[in-house]
């Protein structure tokens, strides 16, 4: 009569013996798998379609190359939809990271022996994966004289939801496509540094544009002498007191000569036409240009000359003389 004996260790063998005595041995293994996740297992960012390892420790009482199943997750864990199919136990997986942002991401691995002995493990917390932030942004002019209104575009990608511009002259604005008024706050022209930063669950980025925005002061033209009259000829200093921003100049000194000198001196003559002579000088540059006109500021008088004749000029005792 054959007799049937289980041993339950944590390995067990089936024992079948007959009249001849034993002729077969089975191994029943009862022990389960241990599976655990280390990679991802809580935390982790990673942006979207870049390629990371899942990684994982497993073993198995009796069965070296355990077969197992990665599972993910996007709703933190409570459900599972998507597997990878049966893997080999070689510890890691290469995993393309989906192109749809998740916080709540999780891993579960399962595995399962011969013998229908299973377990799992999955991340102790949630990662993410998202869509890097980046932007630009371009402004429908950069140059203006005292007073300059922009209007500024971004173009951002990635996975953000906020702005943060810095005018560079203390004003800030969270707006996508702000619009800004620089004013003129110096006696020179002032340049603008301008940064915008976008930040969301892509991550954060920063577009600064150095100088990018520049406001002139305006010119005005003026300009002094160190004498205006004389007589005959002279010889007349002038001395530009010009304002606002500027590299040119312009002398116009009423007798048919120019001079593009900043401080020139010019030398007047008599002429019997003209007396008064009317000076200008216009500047011009970055901040637009000016004329100042003086009329009449040069004058030159004619020097003064007499003559005399007596109708007599001898007599005797008493001598009366018409001059």
């Amino acid at each position: 009569m054959n007799k049937l004996t289980i041993i339950l260790t944590a390995m067990s063998f089936l024992f079948a013996e007959t009249g001849e005595g034993l002729s077969e041995i089975i191994t029943l293994d009862t022990v389960d798998p241990i599976v655990e996740v280390l990679t991802p297992n809580g935390g982790e960012n990673y942006e979207d379609e870049e390629f990371i390892e899942i990684t994982w420790s497993a073993s198995d009482y009796s069965f070296s190359n355990l077969p197992l199943k990665i599972y993910f997750s996007e709703d933190g864990g409570v459900t599972y939809p998507d597997s990878t199919g049966l893997e080999e136990n070689d510890s890691m997986y290469q995993w393309d990271v989906p192109d749809t942002p998740c916080l709540t991401a999780m891993v579960k691995i399962t595995s399962i022996d011969e013998f229908g002995n299973n377990a799992d493990d999955e991340s102790d917390y949630a990662f993410s994966y998202y869509d890097p932030v980046f932007v630009d942004f371009v402004a429908d002019t950069t140059v203006g004289i005292d007073e300059l209104e922009v209007q500024f575009t971004s173009t951002p990608a990635g996975d953000y939801d906020t702005y943060l511009w810095d005018f560079g002259d203390g004003q800030t604005s969270n707006l996508q496509n702000p619009v800004h008024t620089f004013i003129l706050t110096e006696e020179v022209n002032q340049n603008y540094t301008i940064s915008l930063t976008v930040s969301g669950t892509g991550g954060e980025y920063t577009d600064t544009k150095t100088d990018y925005i520049t406001v002139y002061e305006s010119v005005t033209a003026n300009f002094t002498s160190n004498q205006t009259e004389d007589i005959e000829t002279i010889t007349v200093e002038f001395s530009n007191q010009s304002t606002g921003d500027y590299d040119s100049f312009l002398w116009d000194f009423g007798d048919g000569e120019t001079s593009a000198e900043q401080n020139p001196t010019h030398i007047y003559n008599l002429s019997d036409r003209v007396e008064n002579f009317t000076v200008s000088l216009t500047v011009s540059g970055s901040g637009g240009e000016d004329i100042e006109e003086k009329i009449d500021y040069i004058t030159i008088y004619h020097p003064v000359t007499v003559d005399f004749v007596a109708d007599t000029t001898v007599g005797i005792d008493e001598l009366e003389v018409q001059f």
